[in-house]
C-alpha cells in the first residue's frame, strides 16, 4: 500500500477471542512518519466495547488515505455477523478518521457512531469481512454476500453477492440505504443456498469476493472475482459496466476446480498496470480446523488483463513459479 507521506503506510490489526468467548474489541493502527519508524497512533481504532468484534478490510486511495469497511460479530458463532460500516482516514497517517460525508469520528469508533452502510441483521448469512476498493475518483466500492429474509429451521436461503457503493440519482440498482449508499444485488448466483453457522473454519459453497473498480461516476466499472460451487469451483469473474447497468454473465478463468480457494491478488500490479494477477492454488477446507488428506498442490499466478477485451476462450494458466 502507498502513503501520501512518502513511505509505506498504515497497518491495522484486530484481535479475536476464542470461539467460546465474546470477541475482543480493539483495533490498532500504526504508520511510518518521515522518520521511517513505525508508531502506534491508536490503541483502539474500532471498539466493540467488549460486546462484539470488527472484521475489517482496507484499501488505500491515490491520496494515501486509508478506507476501512467492516462487519461486526457479537460472538464466536458466524451467525452473529451483522451490519456493514465504513470509515476513512483524512490522510496517510491514520490518526484522524471521518465518515464518507466528511464528518469526523471521535476515537475510538463504536457501533453507535459508525457510518452504517447496510443494516444486515444477525442470521443473514453475512460473511465476516468484506472486500473494498476505490474507483479512479477515490470513491469506495465494497463487496460482500448475505441472504434476505428471516432464517427458518431446516430451510436454506439463497445467498447473493452484493455491491455497496455511492451513486448519483438514477443510478441505484436496488435502492438506497438510510445512509444514502446503494446496494446492488448482483443476481448472478442462481443455485446457491446455504446457512452459515457455527465456530471455526467452515467449507462454504462460495468464496469471499474480491472487488476491483475502474473509471468513475456513471462510468464506473466493477469486477467481482469469486469461486462458486454452482460453477464447478473454478476461478470466476463477473463485470458490471457502468452504474445501474446489468451484470455481464460471469466467465471462468480456469478449466479445473480450485476446490475451496478464496481470491487474492497483487494490488500494486493492478494499481500500476490494470493487470489482474491472481494467486491461485487448489485447496481443501475442512470444517472446524480439520486436516485434509490432500496431496501438495501447485501454486501459480493467473494473469488477466482487464483493460483488454474479454476473452472468448480460457487459456491455460502460465506458471510464474511454484513453491
Amino acid at each position: 500500500m502507498r502513503s501520501s507521506i512518502g513511505s509505506r503506510t498504515a497497518a491495522c490489526s484486530s484481535s479475536t477471542a476464542s470461539a467460546a468467548q465474546a470477541p475482543a474489541t480493539s483495533c490498532s493502527t500504526g504508520t511510518t512518519p518521515r522518520t521511517g519508524r513505525w508508531t502506534r497512533v491508536h490503541d483502539r481504532l474500532l471498539d466493540g466495547e467488549g460486546q462484539r468484534n470488527p472484521y475489517w478490510q482496507a484499501t488505500v486511495d491515490s491520496k494515501g488515505r486509508l478506507h476501512l469497511a467492516w462487519t461486526w460479530r457479537r460472538t464466536g458463532d458466524v451467525r452473529t455477523n451483522h451490519d456493514v460500516s465504513y470509515a476513512r482516514s483524512i490522510d496517510g497517517s491514520g490518526v484522524e478518521w471521518e465518515r464518507s460525508d466528511g464528518r469526523r469520528y471521535a476515537m475510538p469508533v463504536t457501533r453507535a457512531d459508525a457510518e452504517l452502510l447496510a443494516a444486515v441483521p444477525e442470521n443473514s448469512n453475512l460473511i465476516n469481512q468484506t472486500s473494498i476498493a476505490v474507483d479512479e475518483e477515490d470513491q469506495p466500492v465494497i463487496a460482500t454476500y448475505w441472504s434476505d429474509g428471516q432464517a427458518r429451521s431446516g430451510v436454506k436461503r439463497p445467498v447473493q453477492y452484493r455491491i455497496i457503493e455511492q451513486a448519483p440519482e438514477g443510478h441505484c440498482n436496488d435502492g438506497r440505504t438510510p445512509a444514502g449508499w446503494c446496494i446492488d444485488d448482483t443476481g448472478f448466483l442462481s443455485r446457491t443456498s446455504f446457512e452459515l453457522g457455527g465456530f471455526g473454519t467452515l467449507a462454504i459453497p462460495i468464496s469471499r469476493p474480491q472487488v476491483l473498480a475502474q473509471g468513475s461516476g456513471a462510468n464506473r466499472v466493477v469486477h467481482l472475482v469469486f469461486r462458486a460451487q454452482e460453477r464447478g469451483q473454478k476461478v470466476s469473474i463477473a463485470t458490471r459496466r457502468g452504474l445501474g447497468a446489468a451484470w455481464d454473465p460471469p466467465i471462468d478463468l480456469t478449466h479445473d476446480s480450485v476446490e475451496d480457494w478464496e481470491p487474492s491478488y497483487d494490488t500494486e500490479q493492478w494499481r500500476r498496470t490494470r493487470v489482474l494477477d491472481l494467486y491461485v492454488q487448489r485447496v481443501n477446507q475442512v470444517n472446524n480446523e480439520g486436516i485434509a488428506s490432500t496431496a501438495p498442490q501447485r501454486v501459480y499466478v493467473l494473469s488477466y488483463p482487464l483493460a483488454s477485451a474479454r476473452p472468448t476462450t480460457i487459456e491455460e494458466p502460465q506458471l510464474d513459479g511454484t513453491e
